[in-house]
């Protein structure tokens, strides 16, 4: 039985992976730059003001968001609210209270 050789080109191995690793850097590129885009949208939003909200009993961020008549992804103006008010959460208590930011159109 005879044992064949195989020639590996050395060359074309480079030039895949080189070529490999410049899709991966283009598209983490893309996915950073859709992640900041997404964070600076939620972090500078369409709000240009602030509304002080008491939370009451069975308040959720979303009740208090819809309540409100917010605009756009309310998703965003959770975010947004947890930021401002330092919430590591979005467990919220009566009787605290809340910077909201709402909509002036």
């Amino acid at each position: 039985m005879s044992r064949r050789r195989v020639k590996i080109n050395k060359t074309a191995i480079r030039r895949r992976l080189a070529l490999l690793a410049g899709v991966l850097v283009i598209t983490m590129i893309f996915i950073l730059g859709a992640a900041v885009f997404d964070f600076s949208e939620a972090r500078a939003g369409s709000d240009s003001g602030l509304a002080v909200v008491v939370v009451e009993r069975g308040d959720t961020l979303w009740s208090i968001c819809k309540e409100l008549g917010v605009k756009g992804d309310l998703r965003l103006t959770i975010y947004r609210i947890r930021e401002i008010n330092g919430l590591s959460s979005a467990d919220i208590y009566p009787g605290q209270e809340l910077l909201v930011p709402v909509n002036v159109q």
